[in-house]
This record gives C-alpha cells, sequence and structure tokens, in this order.
C-alpha cells in the first residue's frame, strides 16, 4: 500500500510545461492604418471673376461690329440684363465680370445698327455658363454666331436693372 502511495503521489506531481510545448495564440489584430482625412478646401470668395472670351462668326458676307453681352438671362428677354456690354471690332471677343459665386450667364452678341433694331444676332449655344470657383474663373475659345432673325432690342445694362432676377440666383 504503501507503494501505492507513493505512485499516486509522483502521479499528482506534473511539471509545467516547457514553452516549446505551448500552443501558439492567437495575436491581437493589430490597429488599421487609415490615410489621413485632407483639409476641407477653403470656402469660396463671395464674388465669381469670370473672363470670357471667344470668336464671332457672321454669316458669309457680313462684316462689322458687335456688341457682345454677357447677361443675366436668356438672350433677348426685355427681362435680361447685362452685366458687361463690349463693342467687338472684328471676330475676337473679351469680357470680364464680377458676379456672385453660382451666377448663371448667357452670352449675346449683336450687330446694333445706328437706327432701328438688330436683326443680326445670336446666343452662345453653351449657355448657361456658371461663374463658381477662386481665382480667375475662365471661359474661352467660344464659338458665338450671328445669324439674321427677328428684330432684337440692345439689352439693357445691370444698373439700368431694377432687382435682380431669379435667373441670376445661386442655386
Amino acid at each position: 500500500m504503501r507503494n501505492v502511495l507513493w505512485v499516486l503521489c509522483l502521479a499528482g506531481c506534473v511539471s509545467p510545461p516547457s514553452p516549446a510545448d505551448d500552443p501558439p495564440r492567437p495575436k491581437a489584430p493589430s490597429p488599421v492604418a487609415r490615410a489621413p482625412v485632407p483639409p476641407a478646401p477653403p470656402p469660396l470668395p463671395p464674388n465669381a471673376e469670370v473672363e470670357i472670351g471667344g470668336t464671332l462668326t457672321f454669316p458669309k458676307g457680313v462684316t462689322g461690329d458687335a456688341m457682345v453681352y454677357v447677361a443675366d438671362g436668356e438672350c433677348w428677354k426685355p427681362e435680361t440684363r447685362a452685366f458687361a456690354e463690349k463693342l467687338s471690332r472684328g471676330t475676337d471677343f473679351f469680357s470680364e465680370v464680377f458676379v456672385p459665386q453660382g451666377t448663371r450667364l448667357w452670352l449675346c452678341a449683336a450687330m446694333i445698327p445706328k437706327k432701328g433694331r438688330a436683326t443680326m444676332h445670336g446666343t452662345l449655344a453653351e449657355a448657361p455658363l456658371m461663374a463658381r470657383g477662386a481665382g480667375e474663373v475662365l471661359f474661352g475659345n467660344l464659338r458665338l454666331t450671328l445669324a439674321k432673325g427677328p428684330p432684337v432690342d440692345p439689352i439693357k445694362k445691370k444698373s439700368e436693372a431694377g432687382p435682380v432676377p431669379p435667373a441670376v440666383q445661386p442655386r
């Protein structure tokens, strides 16, 4: 019996496992590296500086000077007003306006006769242009075609107008 007790005592003594016998433990996931968030762009200034230039195209055999308008609405409508008007002597034109951000702009041109209403006029096909951005907002190499049409009156300048029409309100 003494031998049995001695065997039981030895059987109860267990030595700790060696590190080599220890099963591998799962490692904690490493934190995911995230790309830094770029800073928000600076806010736009209240007004956009818009430069518009291009070429006037006249019907074959027609030459002369044309008044080019940067307007706040569709060309030749009574409520439309011009932010700027420039006389183009030849086929090239350029205009610059300072307008509230988001203003929609139409480009119109007409050969204004000394008497009567204009019958040679045109509207930029890509209109309206959106005046939005910091620095200079450029619209270049535009083509505005003039053609014979119903008589129209010159577009009145903005300073001759009353309140700003809805077409100008930023969206």
